[in-house]
């Protein structure tokens, strides 16, 4: 088994896989692995991948979860066992797609007008008004600020793309404010080691901030850039800027966001007719 996930491993480092990625698909084959007691992963065969993945079915995992599960088992025997017949006939389950929770405009002013702390407040604004994942939040630095250009970049984003985002002059001002406190040296928004800020840190304090301010909706980093990217299509945005802003790969992705618009629409005929009394 040891062997095998360091096959894994090294095969994933050399691919130029990020290490949060090698770390995920390395624990989902061992959890194939030791759910079969297994000592190498050749003793693995296709009927117990089948049954393993009607195991996650069965338990209800998301499908999220069971994605990255055979992510993970598909590019051992793929790329590291070099066995593609082993996989070849698994079919992935489909995603029972679920429509993202987003905030209001008001809501999110709400949330954020709420928020004490300096640095919690520039975080949770800059997530919303540039649409970052968390993982580009706490990834930002310094030198990832382009006032000039009013943009933030987004270095090695999902995908290992950089791209291009939105940098507000209300962002970009209440930042200033906020450098001028914590003085931050790389990262833009550091921890208590100096380092990167910690992501499950924000979504504690998020957590708390959406209690406070009477929001009874669940939210999380992911949320805020849900509601950027439905804010901007409300506000008039073509969906394939929204699109490139977002770094989505798929239109599709993004036109998710059409269906969670609240933006009331006229109909043609008013502009016709008018029968009122």
């Amino acid at each position: 088994m040891i062997a095998d996930l360091q096959k894994l491993e090294q095969k994933m480092s050399i691919e130029g896989y990020k290490k949060t990625t090698i770390k995920a698909y390395l624990y989902e084959f061992r959890v194939l692995l030791r759910f079969y007691n297994a000592s190498a992963a050749e003793r693995v065969s296709t009927k117990n991948i089948e049954d393993y993945l009607n195991h996650l079915l069965k338990r209800k995992y998301s499908w999220s979860k069971i994605n990255l599960a055979l992510n993970a088992i598909f590019f051992y025997y793929n790329r590291v066992a070099e066995n593609p017949r082993k996989v070849k006939n698994i079919k992935r389950p489909k995603e029972n797609k679920k429509l993202p929770n987003v905030l209001s405009q008001n809501e999110v002013k709400l949330l954020i007008n709420n928020v004490s702390n300096i640095k919690h407040k520039a975080i949770l604004l800059t997530i919303y008004s540039a649409g970052l994942r968390v993982s580009e939040l706490i990834n930002l630095k310094l030198t990832d600020i382009d006032s000039a250009q009013n943009c933030i970049w987004i270095r090695g984003g999902k995908g290992g793309k950089d791209r291009q985002t939105i940098l507000g002059e209300s962002t970009l001002q209440f930042l200033r404010l906020y450098f001028l406190q914590y003085k931050p040296k790389i990262y833009l928004f550091n921890g208590q080691d100096g380092l990167r800020y910690s992501a499950t840190s924000i979504r504690k304090f998020l957590k708390v901030s959406t209690k406070t301010s009477g929001i009874k909706k669940t939210v999380t980093p992911h949320v805020l850039r849900h509601s950027f990217a439905t804010h901007l299509i409300e506000n008039g945005y073509d969906i394939t800027y929204v699109q490139k802003l977002l770094g989505h790969t798929k239109i599709t992705t993004t036109e998710q966001y059409i269906h969670l618009t609240t933006t009331a629409v006229e109909s043609p005929a008013d502009k016709l007719f008018n029968f009122a009394a």
